[in-house]
């Protein structure tokens, strides 16, 4: 099944929702520039107390994701729900492998007494990285919705709406991460 040329992927009223997520984050990016630019040596100092290992394995992983729920949307779109199912688990899966990443990321800067209150940089990394888990969050429960609306079989009309809107949501999340990996891991101010 193909679909018609220009064919804008879910529902309009997901797109206001994504958007303005959107732009929550990137008001949110130009503060923390904002404020790095006030303090460019303190935020280098803390920047280099970050774990790039960290935060390039959970990169892979949003980007592994995304591929992966390319194909089950694909196999949705092809009345291939048994391959979309698996493919959604898959995503699934690497959302979890995503919040288990931060956890121990977090917990080792916990252990070291690094917590929001150290500075302005560590209380933006927290805030930006968390809400950005919660994101991940929620993804990971609706990718279990889509999971669960290609095993009924349901790969037309509204229920495929609702695949290609969910897995939406699921690529923002993971292009959040993809701005906010190099702002807050790698950017360095001049």
């Amino acid at each position: 099944m193909h679909t018609k040329e220009g064919h804008i992927p879910g529902e309009p009223g997901l797109w206001i929702v994504i958007i303005g997520d959107m732009l929550v984050f990137a008001l949110m990016f130009g503060l923390y520039l904002q404020y790095r630019a006030d303090a460019p040596e303190l935020f280098a100092q803390s920047q280099n107390r970050l774990s790039v290992g960290f935060g390039l394995a959970n990169t892979l992983v949003m980007l592994t994701s995304s591929v992966v729920v390319v194909a089950g949307v694909l196999a949705a779109r092809s009345g291939r729900p048994d391959i979309a199912r698996r493919a959604f688990a898959v995503a699934m899966a690497l959302g979890l492998v995503f919040v288990t990443l931060k956890g121990f990321e977090w917990g080792s800067k916990i252990n070291r007494n690094i917590v929001p209150s150290t500075n302005d940089f560590f209380m933006f990394y927290y805030v930006l990285t968390g809400i950005h888990l919660m994101h991940v969050l929620v993804g990971i429960v609706v990718l279990g919705i889509l999971r669960q609306v290609v095993t009924r079989g349901a790969t037309a009309g509204i229920s495929l709406a609702f695949v290609e809107g969910g897995a939406v949501f699921s690529h923002m999340v993971d292009m959040i991460w993809l701005v906010l990996f190099p702002l807050v891991y790698l950017a360095h101010s001049s």
